[in-house]
Protein backbone atom coordinates (compact mmCIF):
# COMPACT_ATOMS: atom_id res chain seq x y z
CA UNK A 1 0.00 0.00 0.00
CA UNK A 2 1.24 3.45 -0.88
CA UNK A 3 0.64 6.58 1.16
CA UNK A 4 0.37 9.98 -0.51
CA UNK A 5 2.18 12.88 1.07
CA UNK A 6 3.62 16.27 0.20
CA UNK A 7 7.06 15.90 -1.37
CA UNK A 8 10.17 17.18 0.38
CA UNK A 9 13.44 18.44 -1.05
CA UNK A 10 14.93 15.08 -0.07
CA UNK A 11 12.54 13.41 -2.57
CA UNK A 12 13.69 15.45 -5.57
CA UNK A 13 16.38 13.05 -6.84
CA UNK A 14 13.95 10.11 -6.75
CA UNK A 15 11.17 12.16 -8.37
CA UNK A 16 13.50 13.16 -11.22
CA UNK A 17 14.56 9.52 -11.61
CA UNK A 18 10.92 8.36 -11.87
CA UNK A 19 10.26 10.97 -14.55
CA UNK A 20 13.42 10.19 -16.53
CA UNK A 21 12.74 6.46 -16.30
CA UNK A 22 9.32 6.98 -17.86
CA UNK A 23 10.79 8.91 -20.78
CA UNK A 24 13.49 6.24 -21.21
CA UNK A 25 11.36 3.11 -20.87
CA UNK A 26 7.65 3.86 -21.15
CA UNK A 27 7.21 6.50 -23.84
CA UNK A 28 8.48 5.06 -27.14
CA UNK A 29 5.84 6.92 -29.15
CA UNK A 30 7.64 10.19 -28.45
CA UNK A 31 10.63 11.22 -30.51
CA UNK A 32 14.06 11.05 -28.89
CA UNK A 33 14.59 14.86 -29.03
CA UNK A 34 11.26 15.42 -27.24
CA UNK A 35 12.03 12.79 -24.60
CA UNK A 36 15.45 14.32 -23.95
CA UNK A 37 14.01 17.86 -23.76
CA UNK A 38 11.35 16.73 -21.29
CA UNK A 39 13.87 14.89 -19.13
CA UNK A 40 15.99 18.05 -18.92
CA UNK A 41 12.87 20.09 -18.17
CA UNK A 42 12.21 17.79 -15.19
CA UNK A 43 15.77 17.32 -13.97
CA UNK A 44 16.52 17.27 -10.25
CA UNK A 45 18.18 20.71 -10.51
CA UNK A 46 15.15 22.19 -12.23
CA UNK A 47 12.71 20.59 -9.79
CA UNK A 48 14.73 22.00 -6.88
CA UNK A 49 14.49 25.47 -8.43
CA UNK A 50 10.72 25.10 -8.84
CA UNK A 51 10.09 23.50 -5.46
CA UNK A 52 8.86 26.72 -3.83
CA UNK A 53 6.00 27.16 -6.30
CA UNK A 54 5.25 23.56 -7.35
CA UNK A 55 2.93 21.75 -4.99
CA UNK A 56 4.59 18.33 -5.36
CA UNK A 57 3.15 15.09 -4.03
CA UNK A 58 4.51 11.55 -3.92
CA UNK A 59 3.12 8.13 -3.11
CA UNK A 60 5.55 6.12 -1.02
CA UNK A 61 5.42 2.58 0.29
CA UNK A 62 6.12 1.42 3.82
CA UNK A 63 9.85 1.17 3.07
CA UNK A 64 9.86 4.78 1.91
CA UNK A 65 10.36 4.06 -1.79
CA UNK A 66 8.42 6.36 -4.10
CA UNK A 67 6.07 4.82 -6.64
CA UNK A 68 4.53 7.91 -8.20
CA UNK A 69 4.66 11.67 -8.26
CA UNK A 70 2.45 14.54 -9.37
CA UNK A 71 2.15 18.27 -8.84
CA UNK A 72 -0.51 20.91 -8.72
CA UNK A 73 0.84 24.03 -10.37
CA UNK A 74 -0.58 27.44 -11.23
CA UNK A 75 0.44 28.08 -14.84
CA UNK A 76 -1.78 31.17 -15.04
CA UNK A 77 -0.93 34.78 -14.67
CA UNK A 78 -1.58 37.16 -11.80
CA UNK A 79 -5.30 37.43 -11.15
CA UNK A 80 -6.05 34.60 -13.61
CA UNK A 81 -5.07 31.27 -12.08
CA UNK A 82 -4.76 28.18 -14.25
CA UNK A 83 -4.32 25.24 -11.92
CA UNK A 84 -2.81 22.25 -13.66
CA UNK A 85 -1.75 18.74 -12.91
CA UNK A 86 1.92 18.47 -13.82
CA UNK A 87 4.81 16.01 -13.71
CA UNK A 88 2.41 13.12 -13.12
CA UNK A 89 4.36 9.87 -13.39
CA UNK A 90 4.28 6.33 -12.02
CA UNK A 91 7.34 4.09 -11.97
CA UNK A 92 7.14 2.06 -15.20
CA UNK A 93 7.21 -1.27 -13.34
CA UNK A 94 4.14 -0.14 -11.35
CA UNK A 95 2.02 0.91 -14.35
CA UNK A 96 -1.42 -0.71 -14.35
CA UNK A 97 -1.45 -1.46 -10.61
CA UNK A 98 -3.76 1.38 -9.50
CA UNK A 99 -1.11 3.72 -8.15
CA UNK A 100 -1.73 6.37 -10.81
CA UNK A 101 -5.47 6.18 -10.15
CA UNK A 102 -4.86 6.60 -6.40
CA UNK A 103 -2.68 9.69 -6.86
CA UNK A 104 -4.94 11.22 -9.52
CA UNK A 105 -8.01 10.87 -7.27
CA UNK A 106 -6.07 12.53 -4.45
CA UNK A 107 -5.04 15.48 -6.64
CA UNK A 108 -8.54 15.91 -8.13
CA UNK A 109 -10.05 15.79 -4.62
CA UNK A 110 -7.49 18.39 -3.47
CA UNK A 111 -8.53 20.65 -6.36
CA UNK A 112 -12.23 20.17 -5.50
CA UNK A 113 -11.61 21.03 -1.85
CA UNK A 114 -10.16 24.31 -3.07
CA UNK A 115 -13.39 24.96 -4.97
CA UNK A 116 -11.66 24.89 -8.35
CA UNK A 117 -14.02 24.59 -11.31
CA UNK A 118 -11.58 22.78 -13.57
CA UNK A 119 -8.22 21.08 -13.63
CA UNK A 120 -5.98 21.00 -16.68
CA UNK A 121 -3.16 18.66 -17.61
CA UNK A 122 -0.48 18.82 -20.31
CA UNK A 123 -0.53 15.18 -21.40
CA UNK A 124 2.02 13.12 -23.23
CA UNK A 125 0.75 10.82 -25.96
CA UNK A 126 1.17 7.99 -23.48
CA UNK A 127 -1.17 9.58 -20.93
CA UNK A 128 -4.08 10.55 -23.17
CA UNK A 129 -6.19 7.43 -22.62
CA UNK A 130 -5.42 7.39 -18.90
CA UNK A 131 -6.71 10.95 -18.48
CA UNK A 132 -9.71 10.34 -20.77
CA UNK A 133 -10.68 7.42 -18.53
CA UNK A 134 -10.92 9.85 -15.62
CA UNK A 135 -13.03 12.46 -17.41
CA UNK A 136 -10.44 14.75 -18.99
CA UNK A 137 -11.19 15.94 -22.53
CA UNK A 138 -8.81 17.31 -25.14
CA UNK A 139 -8.89 21.12 -25.33
CA UNK A 140 -10.10 22.59 -28.63
CA UNK A 141 -7.11 24.91 -28.89
CA UNK A 142 -3.56 23.65 -28.42
CA UNK A 143 -0.53 25.97 -28.01
CA UNK A 144 1.79 25.49 -31.04
CA UNK A 145 4.86 25.31 -28.83
CA UNK A 146 3.32 22.39 -26.93
CA UNK A 147 2.20 20.63 -30.11
CA UNK A 148 5.85 20.71 -31.19
CA UNK A 149 6.73 18.98 -27.89
CA UNK A 150 4.05 16.33 -28.51
CA UNK A 151 2.01 17.63 -25.56
CA UNK A 152 -1.79 17.71 -25.62
CA UNK A 153 -3.68 19.90 -23.16
CA UNK A 154 -6.73 18.34 -21.52
CA UNK A 155 -9.33 19.66 -19.06
CA UNK A 156 -11.56 18.07 -16.45
CA UNK A 157 -14.57 20.02 -15.21
CA UNK A 158 -14.85 19.56 -11.44
CA UNK A 159 -18.27 19.33 -9.84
Amino acid sequence: MYKIRRATLEDIEEIAAIIADNFDRAMPEHSLPVREFCKQHSSADRLRQEFSWREMYVAGNIAGHLGSTGSLVDFGRQGHPRICLSNFFVRPELHGKGLGRQLLHFLVDTARQRKLRQLQVPSSRTGLEFYRHFGFTVDAVQPPEDVALEITWMTKVLS
